[in-house]
């Protein structure tokens, strides 16, 4: 009987292991992507397929403008990586805390120029919110002022998530999140 319990027990624990972000998501935040539509984040960047959201999670400006950067090397190695498919949409999400609101629109243009063309207009949506820190949490995720790669299912679930640069442990962790 106690080889059993043990057995059950190390099943329990492997699934937890597996699935620590099993069914956390994001809280709903209107915004507009540099287009200037209205966008409902996360609802309206869900569908049939997984998406990637690279949040930019920056605390100066310096900070955010090397996390743009990393999030283009990111954009680049995602997009020629054959493991990712090809229809695999990814958003571009820098977060702002506590900004007035006559200045967003200058921050949202601020953050189209920034990307260069690298990446769609419509793929980039900048989130102003009140306290980033616990916005992450709340999708399961440990903050950090680091970039940081979420992946979301199509019913808009946390799959996993890397924090950093394109470095082979961390592509190694969003391909394997496609594969599964």
């Amino acid at each position: 009987m106690r080889g059993r319990h043990a057995v059950l027990f190390l099943l329990i624990a492997l699934v937890l292991t597996l699935s620590p972000l099993s069914g956390a998501s994001f809280e709903s935040v209107e915004t507009k992507d540099a287009t200037g539509e209205t966008i409902e984040f996360p609802e309206d960047l869900t569908g049939t397929a997984p998406v990637i959201l690279a949040f930019i999670l920056g605390d100066s400006r310096e900070s955010g403008e090397a996390q743009i950067e990393t999030m283009l090397a990111w954009q680049q190695s995602l997009s020629s990586d054959s493991a990712i498919p090809a229809a695999t949409r990814i958003y571009h999400m820098p977060i702002i805390e506590g900004l007035p609101f006559f200045l967003k629109g200058i921050v949202r243009d601020g953050m189209k120029d920034s990307y260069r063309g690298a990446v769609p207009d419509s793929n980039i949506a900048v989130l102003f919110l009140k306290d980033m820190k616990s916005f992450i949490e709340e999708a399961g995720i440990p903050f950090s002022y680091e970039p940081t790669l979420v992946i979301l299912e199509s019913n808009g679930n946390v799959l996993t998530y890397v924090k950093g640069a394109p470095d082979e442990r961390n592509l190694s962790k969003i391909r394997e999140a496609f594969i599964s």
